[in-house]
């Protein structure tokens, strides 16, 4: 008989308490070699190739102490195949530890408002899981692992450059910001605030106000109504107000007003911070960084950029040509730089512009049916 059919007639065996005591090879089947049977040893049996092991389990649930009772017997023991068990799950592609996690919930109480949690429910590839199933990540997770980059991201400058003078202050605003800079998305992300927003204007069904509103500036309405309405006092975080025109210039992306050529006046001595979140100068920021590894990694889209390393090697000189600090790699970084582009254009190829996804447009024409009925 084949190894096979053993193990297939040792199952049998064990699946019919009258035969367990049936014996192999002149070995009783349920003897055992632990006469002691105390709680938490192992017991073993005789197999026609290998002896297995089965762990035996104490009930101090009726308060008798010593009694034991082996484990389920429909469920057969492991087999020493040589391959050792997954105890688990390999953490490479995370993009955001619980250290880091419990950290931002210390220092702002702004993770645990109604405005903040209803991220939770905002896909972050809006309508995208309909065609990729696993795509379910939420604007929540994308919006702390910004706010976990940031902090990486400026810590490490502070190390190498410290004659910068980056203080706390302006990483728990950097932070601030990287966790409020999604808070004006509105329903299935992207969706709501391009093609639904185009079509009310389009048909004529938006308010004059509606008109030229973004995200960003969504944001912001969200993150003044929540110091509001929460009335949370930023005195006792460590912060004044100026830090709050700081926080809403690093959401935008640019100066608040109506004004272009108003300066920036949170931090106007130093211009590289302004290039954390929302970098208006290269597009190249912890906002993109974050959502490129974490689309492409519940997408499966190829992704060769190694975020640690750009974000570690990342340093402030003066800019050429106008001589204000900003942002910049090495020369040895340049790869890795033209890799975080490949990575944007393969997602846009595989996800962002996928055919499939102009179920959006039923999404809107929906929508913009139920607008027309309010009217």
């Amino acid at each position: 008989m084949t190894s096979q059919g053993t193990i297939l007639q040792w199952v049998q065996h064990q699946r019919k308490p009258s035969t367990i005591g049936t014996k192999t090879k002149g070995t009783p089947l349920g003897a055992s070699k632990n006469p002691g049977g105390r709680s938490g040893s192992s017991t073993e049996y005789e197999m026609p190739t290998k002896r297995v092991k089965r762990c035996e389990q104490t009930d101090d649930t009726d308060g008798e102490a010593g009694w034991s009772q082996e484990s389920n017997m429909l469920d057969p023991p492991l087999f020493d195949l040589g391959i050792p068990c997954v105890q688990s799950i390999d953490d490479t592609y995370t993009m955001l530890d619980d250290q880091s996690s419990s950290e931002l919930q210390s220092q702002s109480p702004l993770e645990t408002r109604k405005m903040f949690q209803r991220l939770r429910h905002l896909k972050q590839l809006g309508a995208s899981y309909f065609v990729y199933m696993s795509a379910t990540h939420s604007r929540f997770e994308h919006s702390v692992g910004v706010a976990h980059l940031a902090e990486l991201m400026l810590t490490q400058l502070r190390l190498h450059q410290p004659w910068l003078d980056i203080t706390d202050r302006d990483i728990l605003c950097v932070k601030v910001a990287g966790l409020c800079h999604d808070l004006g998305h509105g329903p299935f992300s992207h969706v709501y605030d391009g093609i639904f927003m185009q079509q009310l204007h389009e048909r004529g069904l938006d308010y004059p106000a509606m008109r030229g509103w973004t995200h960003e500036q969504g944001s912001l309405d969200m993150l003044n109504a929540l110091l509001v309405e929460y009335r949370i006092d930023v005195t006792a975080y460590g912060l004044e107000a100026i830090d709050l025109d700081f926080i809403r210039e690093l959401i935008l992306g640019h100066p608040v007003g109506k004004h272009s050529a108003k300066l920036f006046t949170g931090r106007p001595t130093k211009p590289f911070l302004y290039e954390v979140v929302n970098n208006a100068k290269t597009g190249l920021d912890v906002d993109k960084l974050d959502y490129f590894m974490r689309d492409a990694q519940y997408t499966g889209a190829k992704a060769s950029c190694d975020t640690h390393l750009l974000l570690s090697t990342m340093r402030v000189l003066p800019d050429a040509t106008t001589g204000v600090l900003t942002m910049c790699w090495p020369d040895k970084m340049a790869e890795q730089v033209m890799k975080v582009f490949r990575t944007r254009y393969d997602l846009h190829q595989a996800v962002y512009q996928h055919k499939v996804r102009k179920n959006e447009y039923c999404l809107v024409d929906v929508c913009v049916r139920e607008r027309r009925r309010l009217v």
